[in-house]
């Protein structure tokens, strides 16, 4: 078994998108509140070989706020083998290919 431990490296490739919208490439959290917003996260230089089964994968999220709310979110993966980053160009996240 590979362990791999990533980073967001760029502002870009952390972003959000109140759909339907414009990204916003500087925010720094992700609501849990009524609005319909999609999350971007983008991982550079993640070496899997071709034909590689993933069998696990753990996201570590930090809850930056002291309400007792839990946090309710689904992720889902962008289809594509080598991601862009991020643009402020409306539905740039949320029409991408899952």
């Amino acid at each position: 078994m590979t362990e791999i431990s990533l980073v967001v490296g760029q502002s870009s490739d952390d972003a959000k998108e109140t759909a339907p919208g414009t990204p916003n490439l500087t925010s720094t959290a992700l609501e849990s509140d009524s609005v319909a917003e999609k999350g971007f996260l983008r991982f550079t230089n993640v070496t899997i070989g071709q034909g590689a089964t993933i069998d696990t994968a753990v996201l570590t999220v930090f809850v930056s706020t002291s309400l007792t709310d839990e946090p309710d979110h689904t992720f889902y993966c962008e289809d594509a083998d080598n991601s862009l980053t991020a643009e402020a160009i409306s539905g740039n996240i949320s029409d991408r290919p899952l």
